[in-house]
Formats: structure tokens, sequence, C-alpha cells
């Protein structure tokens, strides 16, 4: 069943990156075929690629980016 359009919700998808684009908002299994969507998304969607360090960095950024913006 899909979420209400009221509930907006983020998940960490994997290695504690937070996507909160909305297309993976759901709950996904963590089955291989998942993960590998979880990949392919982050890529195509978001121009990054599954490798810790790089979003980890990335993850960071867009942290500072929303604080920036607060203040």
């Amino acid at each position: 069943m899909p979420h209400p359009a009221s509930f907006v919700e983020s998940r960490p998808y994997g290695y504690g990156f937070t996507c909160t684009c909305g297309a993976h908002s759901r709950a996904v299994s963590s089955s291989a075929a998942a993960e590998r969507q979880r990949r392919s998304h982050m890529k195509s969607r978001h121009n990054i690629n599954a490798n810790p360090s790089r979003l980890a960095r990335a993850e960071r950024a867009a942290w500072d980016r929303i604080r920036r913006n607060d203040r």
C-alpha cells in the first residue's frame, strides 16, 4: 500500500546515504536485487556511484548545504 502523500520518509540507502527524492521512499527489502536497484537509482538519479567514501562525502556536502540554507 502506498504511503499517503503527506508522509515523507527518508531512509538510508547503503553506506548511510539518505535519499529523499521520493522514488525510493518506500521500504525496499535488503535482497541482492534491491541492492542493485538502489545502486542504479543512486547512479542515475543522483550521479553517485556506490562507493562508500564518495557517498559519505556527498552526504556531508548535502548536510552542509542544508545547514547553510537554514542560517
